[in-house]
């Protein structure tokens, strides 16, 4: 049971922290199509929309967890009263229920939020209120302070804590409560989830898969002519190699990494640029 608390951990957040966490994302939410309006913010329209959906993501994990405790705590209940009536007791089943739980780490995804250039989109970025017709104070009826009052202010607030709840996970309490070290090490690539790489023939970027199994199978999410080969050197190995040519178009594209021992995913970007022009 002592396990199971431990493993509940990382789902563990203050009311309040929670409340400025929905309200950022729900104010993030209502500001999309303002932001898709802009001229020129595509990439922070694409980042905040993908921001929505990790932090709707995030949300559902954290209103199902008291249910997920109880839920598993009831199932290893289960599995001791039934070890009390063998003459081998066996509880081996216990630590693949925490693993149950466990398996939710991690797999929420945290983009990356692009700092525009052009002083003309970030000024107009900044100028969008966030819409807060909806939230107001339930208690006293009146308007509550907003917690972000425009999409980078709120996105911010969103991404934080997604990047807290991945980094709160007790890692060697779950080893001495005999989860496998593939669930709990989470997969990292190294030395960021950006790859950024000018088109041009024979170009080669290459990271580093941390955590995990140490078994991997890495795949190009983006369909496109020309576009990246995203390539292991060694099959199911941890190194990453993008390849480009000059013919590659200059975009974001997107990846997955997949830990095949324990179907944990994580996500990185390749962002290809041309070279400058000469004159």
């Amino acid at each position: 049971m002592t396990c199971a608390k431990q493993v509940m951990i990382p789902y563990k957040i203050a009311p309040e922290d929670y409340a400025r966490f929905t309200e950022a994302l729900d104010r993030l939410a209502s500001s999309l199509p303002a932001v898709k309006g802009i001229a020129g913010a595509e990439r922070q329209a694409n980042a905040y929309e993908a921001l929505v959906q990790s932090g709707d993501a995030l949300r559902s994990q954290l209103d199902q967890a008291a249910e997920l405790l109880i839920a598993t705590v009831d199932r290893i209940g289960s599995e001791v009263n039934k070890a009390l009536t063998l003459t081998s007791p066996d509880l081996s089943a216990v630590p693949a229920l925490l693993e149950g739980i466990a398996s939710g780490y991690g797999q929420v995804d945290v983009p990356e939020l692009p700092t525009p250039t052009d002083p003309t989109v970030a000024g107009q970025l900044a100028g969008i209120s966030t819409d807060s017709s909806a939230l107001s104070s339930a208690s006293s009826g009146k308007q509550a302070p907003a917690v972000c009052n425009n999409p980078e202010e709120c996105a911010q607030i969103v991404q934080g804590t997604i990047r807290r709840f991945s980094a709160s996970l007790p890692f060697e309490q779950l080893k001495a409560c005999g989860v496998s070290e593939a669930i709990v090490a989470p997969i990292a690539i190294k030395p960021n989830n950006l790859i950024e790489i000018e088109a041009a023939d024979g170009n080669v970027e290459r990271r580093i898969i941390e955590g995990g199994s140490g078994r991997f199978v890495v795949s190009l999410l983006t369909e496109k002519t020309n576009a990246p080969v995203v390539r292991q050197p060694t099959p199911l190995g941890a190194q990453i190699e993008v390849v480009v040519t000059k013919d590659t178009p200059a975009e974001t594209y997107h990846a997955l990494v997949t830990d095949v021992a324990s179907n944990r995913k994580d996500y990185f970007e390749i962002r290809v640029t041309k070279p400058p022009q000469s004159d």
